[in-house]
C-alpha cells in the first residue's frame, strides 16, 4: 500500500525487514503514513473496530441506572433528496440504544414510514420561528440530538453517549467525532476532534453535526438568544456552550457520518450568530478557509509593551529583527529593551552604537552565563509596560498589527499567554501552539504546513486556546508574569521554560491562546543551538527529564490533540498503532 504513494519509503523499510531489522522497518514505515490515503480504513481495520469490541458498544448494552429518553430532531429535508432521507431515517431505526423519540417538520410526513408513528412528533408548520426551534420546545426527552437529513449515525452512536452520560452526570453538552461516508459507502476526512475550546468554537462550529445537549440547556439557550425564535443550531449552540462552560465532554468515538452533499452552513449565518455572541466591542468576519474571525476589542487605554530581546553578538539575526520591529509594528505604545549576554564581537558594539539614540530603545547588559529564563526575569524588573513581549532575537516581524493582535488576547481576563504564528523562512509554518506530550515531551502543531494549506480541519490558521505557545514571541500581562514566578530559572533554564511558564499560567486560570493574525518569521534556534548538540545533551536530558515528571509529559493527552491521534508526529496523524 505504501509503495505506490511513497515509493522510497516503502523500499527502505522493506530493506530493513529483509535484513531482520524490524523495529527499524516499522518506524521508517509510521512516516507520514498517518496521513496517507489508505490510512483511515486501516485505522478503521485495526484501531476503531477493536475499540468497539473492548466498549462492548456494539451489542446495544447500556448498563447503569441512566437511560435517559433522547429527542432526535431531523432537520433540512430541503436540502436532502428521498433516498438521503431514507439513510438518516434507517440509520435511526438501527440504534442498539432504543430509548429515543424522532421530532420531523409535520409538512415531510410523506416521507416518514407509517410502522414508526407511536415515536414520531410532527411539528406544527404555522406560525413563527425555525422548525428547529419548534423542535427543542417540543421534546419530552431528557437531551435532543440533531441530525441533518442525509447524515447517519453509527449503531452505537446513541449508546455512546448514554455510556458517557453514566461517566458524567452532571454534563449539559456531550459532542464526538465525526467522518464523511460517500454514496459508494467510503468513509473518509476522520475529524478527532480537541476537548472543549470555545475560543476554536467561534472560528469554526465544530459540535453541531455530532452533538448532544440536555432539553433543558437548549430551551434556556433558545430564548436567551438574540435571533429566538428563528434560532438556528449554531447560533443555540454558541448560547448553550456559554450557559454550560464547564460542563461540556468530548467522547473520543465517531458518532456521526455526514453526508459529503450536504452544504455547509451559510457563512454569513455563521458570522450573524458569532457577532451576537461576542462582547461589546468584539466583531467578527470571514476568516481563511470559511472560518470565522472574531475580533476582540484592544483595551480603551493602550496599555505599554515591553518588548525583551535577549542577545549575544548575532548583529545579523539582531539587527533585520530590531528593524522590522520599527518599521513595521502598527501598535503605538512599546518599548524595546535588548539584553546583551556578554556580546564581544566589534560588529556589535558598532550597531548598539549606531541604535543607541532610538526612542523607547534601551540596551541593558546582562553580564551572567547564558540562561535564557534567568535573563527574561531579569529583564521584566527593568520594564516599563504593564505588558511583556518575550521576543527572540532570531525572528523577523510580517504582519503589522501583529502586537495589535496579541495584546487583544493578553489583555483578556481569562488569558495568560498570547503566541504569533510563527513561519520558517520558506514560509511554512514553524510554531501554531504547542502540544503538550508530544514525543514524551511537547512539539509545535502543525509544523512544516504550508499556509495555503487548510491542513487538519484549519487549526492553523485559527485562533484557539492551547496547552502552551513558545517564547520566542509571548506576550503575557506583567501581573501574570510576576503571579506565576516568571520562567524557572532553575530548573529550564535553556528548554521547555515556555512550556512550564504557560502550563503554570494555565494551572493558576489562564489561558494560553494560540494568534495566527500575528505571524513572524523564526530563524529557528539560531542564537541558541542545538540541543542535541553533545555540548547541550546532558543539559538538555535534566531539563526534559523535569517536565516529564512535573508534568507527567510521557502521559499527558494534550486537550487540543486526540488520543487516537499519533503522538510522535507534530502533524496531526492517525495512530495505526504498533
Amino acid at each position: 500500500m505504501c509503495l505506490p504513494w511513497r515509493p522510497t519509503q516503502a523500499i527502505e523499510a522493506a530493506y530493513w525487514r529483509i535484513t531482520r531489522r524490524r523495529v527499524r522497518a516499522r518506524t521508517c514505515l509510521r512516516r507520514d503514513i498517518g496521513s496517507a490515503p489508505y490510512a483511515y480504513r486501516l485505522w478503521i481495520e485495526r484501531v476503531e473496530n477493536h475499540l468497539g469490541a473492548l466498549l462492548g458498544s456494539n451489542d446495544g448494552v447500556v448498563s447503569g441506572p441512566v437511560q435517559p429518553k433522547i429527542s432526535i430532531i431531523l432537520t433540512d429535508f430541503e436540502l436532502a433528496d428521498r433516498s438521503a432521507i431514507e439513510n438518516s431515517l434507517l440509520s435511526v431505526s438501527r440504534q442498539s440504544y432504543t430509548n429515543w423519540e424522532l421530532l420531523v417538520d409535520g409538512s415531510q410526513d410523506r416521507c416518514l414510514p407509517q410502522q414508526w408513528a407511536d415515536r414520531i412528533s410532527l411539528l406544527s408548520t404555522s406560525g413563527i420561528g425555525s422548525a428547529f426551534a419548534k423542535a427543542v420546545g417540543q421534546a419530552s426527552g431528557r437531551y435532543v440530538l440533531r441530525l441533518r437529513a442525509g447524515n447517519t449515525l453509527p449503531t452505537n452512536a446513541l449508546a455512546l453517549f448514554v455510556s458517557a452520560l453514566a461517566h458524567n452526570p452532571s454534563t449539559k453538552i456531550i459532542y464526538g467525532d465525526q467522518d464523511e461516508v460517500t454514496t459508494t459507502g467510503e468513509r473518509r476526512k476522520p475529524w478527532l476532534k480537541p476537548e472543549w475550546n470555545s475560543e476554536m468554537f467561534l472560528a469554526q462550529d465544530y459540535l453541531s453535526d455530532a452533538c448532544l445537549i440536555e432539553t433543558s440547556i437548549a430551551r434556556l439557550a433558545t430564548k436567551s438568544d438574540p435571533s429566538w425564535p428563528n434560532t438556528t443550531p449554531y447560533s443555540l449552540l454558541l448560547a448553550a456552550t456559554r450557559i454550560a462552560e464547564s460542563e461540556i465532554v468530548h467522547i473520543p468515538h465517531i458518532v456521526c457520518h455526514l453526508d459529503p452533499k450536504l452544504a455547509n452552513p451559510d457563512l454569513n449565518e455563521r458570522i450573524e450568530a458569532v457577532i451576537k455572541h461576542l462582547p461589546c466591542g468584539a466583531t467578527a468576519a470571514v476568516g481563511p478557509f470559511e472560518t470565522i474571525r472574531a475580533r476582540w476589542p484592544l483595551p480603551g487605554s493602550l496599555p505599554l509593551v515591553s518588548i525583551i530581546i535577549p542577545t549575544r553578538d548575532k548583529v545579523e539575526l539582531l539587527k533585520p529583527c530590531i528593524t522590522s520591529i520599527l518599521e513595521k509594528t502598527s501598535y503605538p505604545s512599546f518599548e524595546i529593551l535588548i539584553l546583551n549576554n556578554q556580546s564581544q564581537n566589534l560588529k556589535t558594539e558598532e550597531y548598539f552604537n549606531d541604535i543607541s539614540e532610538t526612542p523607547y530603545l534601551r540596551i541593558i547588559n546582562y553580564n551572567k552565563e547564558y540562561n535564557y529564563s534567568a535573563i527574561n526575569n531579569f529583564a521584566a524588573k527593568h520594564c516599563a509596560g504593564s505588558m511583556l513581549c518575550l521576543l527572540n532575537n532570531d525572528t523577523e516581524v510580517i504582519t503589522s498589527e501583529w502586537l495589535d493582535e496579541l495584546v487583544r488576547y493578553a489583555a483578556r481576563p481569562d488569558v495568560g499567554a498570547a503566541g504569533a504564528q510563527l513561519l520558517y523562512d520558506d514560509d511554512t509554518i514553524q510554531h501554531a501552539g504547542i502540544i503538550v506530550g508530544m514525543g514524551e515531551a511537547a512539539g509545535h502543531a502543525h509544523r512544516r504546513q504550508r499556509l495555503d494549506d487548510p491542513g487538519y480541519f484549519c487549526q492553523a490558521h485559527v485562533p484557539h486556546f492551547v496547552s502552551a505557545v513558545t517564547a520566542a514571541c509571548l506576550v503575557v500581562e506583567r501581573w501574570k508574569f510576576d503571579a506565576v514566578g516568571g520562567l524557572d530559572e532553575m530548573g529550564f533554564g535553556i528548554a521547555f521554560n515556555d512550556v512550564d511558564f504557560c502550563l503554570k499560567l494555565n494551572n493558576a486560570g489562564w489561558q494560553s491562546v494560540y494568534v495566527p493574525q500575528a505571524v513572524l518569521y523564526h530563524y529557528e534556534s539560531k542564537s541558541r543551538g542545538n540541543d542535541l548538540a553533545p555540548v547541550n545533551v546532558a543539559r538538555y536530558r535534566r531539563e526534559l527529564a523535569l517536565l516529564q515528571e512535573r508534568w507527567g509529559t510521557k502521559t499527558y493527552v494534550d486537550p487540543l490533540h486526540h488520543p487516537l491521534l499519533d503522538r510522535s508526529f507534530e502533524t496531526y496523524t492517525l495512530d495505526l498503532g504498533k
